[in-house]
């Protein structure tokens, strides 16, 4: 497959709460095709430089709780970055909680009227907005319990 193919079906399961299940068998000597092999390096390097940054590192985050089952995260990045991916994840430990969730941005003073609604966080969720802003809310739509995120990230 090509790499952005490939590429699209990582978003979609490993950001998707589950497994990223590739299907490359070995050749009937036992050893990977070449080209498979070249291609899974392109991929990983794929992968790493477009989750190289967490433009979240130095942010201020702040949660508003409305209830026990919606809550709303507030990032603030300090200055205005580009962002091409959003990636959350729960504390799995606690159990998945969230079902639905929407990410909107804070673009030239003004926040986005956002039509992206998801569903479920889980173990990790990779979200593709590409976005300029200098701030951005995860808005908790709907939970089981009190959401308990343990990551926000935006890349």
């Amino acid at each position: 497959h090509s790499l952005e193919r490939l590429f699209k079906t990582y978003l979609n399961s490993v950001g998707g709460n589950t497994t990223f299940n590739l299907n490359i068998p070995p050749m009937p000597n036992g050893k990977l095709d070449e080209r498979d092999v070249k291609r899974l390096k392109e991929l990983g390097e794929k992968i790493e430089t477009s989750f190289k940054t967490n433009l979240c590192e130095n942010a201020k985050i702040s949660r508003t709780d409305f209830g026990d089952y919606q809550s709303e995260y507030l990032v603030e990045l300090g200055e205005e970055k580009e962002i091409s991916y959003f990636e959350i994840m729960e504390n799995i430990a606690e159990g998945q909680r969230v079902s639905s969730f929407r990410i909107i941005c804070r673009v030239g003073g003004h926040w986005e009227k956002s039509i992206d609604n998801y569903t479920t966080v889980g173990s990790r969720r990779i979200c593709e907005k590409h976005s300029k802003c200098d701030a951005f809310k995860l808005i908790i739509t709907s939970s089981r319990g009190r959401a308990d995120i343990e990551k926000i990230a935006a890349y």
